[in-house]
């Protein structure tokens, strides 16, 4: 999820994410350009990862296969 999605409004849909039912236990990786906006999602239990800007999209993939493991 970007942070900065909408301008700045990733946390308000992050904050909706895991008020539902069925999506309040999907994990969250945050992408954000700074430390500022991880304090918006300080509260939020379903983040486990924080990326910063520029995304390098090889270290998004090592997180995405740690979180949700390849199953053959």
């Amino acid at each position: 999820l970007d942070a900065e999605i909408d301008f700045g409004a990733g946390h308000l849909i992050n904050a909706r994410l895991s008020s539902e039912a069925s999506t309040h236990s999907v994990p969250v990786v945050v992408i954000t350009g700074g430390k500022e906006m991880r304090a918006a999602f300080s509260d939020a239990t379903n983040v486990v990862a924080y990326l910063n800007k520029p995304l390098d999209p090889q270290r998004l993939l090592r997180h995405a296969e740690e979180i949700v493991p390849f199953r053959s």
